[in-house]
């Protein structure tokens, strides 16, 4: 696969499909590429916890927020539900 980069201007302008093609096949969307393996959960996993979250808050409008320390102490903000 040549990319439009890689050859003259003219060639490109002969074929412009081609090197439209190339560029559109190489195109890949990091939202569509998740981290796996050791330590991450599966996308539907993710999707169903995430879902429920959602209902059980309204929409993520309804909640308890407190601040609590962490074992460093720092301060953060922590969305419960109650």
């Amino acid at each position: 696969m040549t990319f439009p980069f890689e050859v003259p201007f003219e060639q490109v302008q002969g074929n412009p499909e081609a090197y439209i093609e190339a560029i559109f096949a190489c195109l890949v969307s990091e939202f569509l590429v998740l981290p796996c393996g050791r330590g991450f959960i599966e996308y539907p996993v993710f999707e169903c916890g995430y879902e429920v979250l959602k209902q059980a808050t309204a929409g993520f409008r309804e909640g308890a927020l407190s601040t609590r320390r962490t074992p460093h102490g720092k301060i953060k903000r922590v969305h419960g539900i109650s």
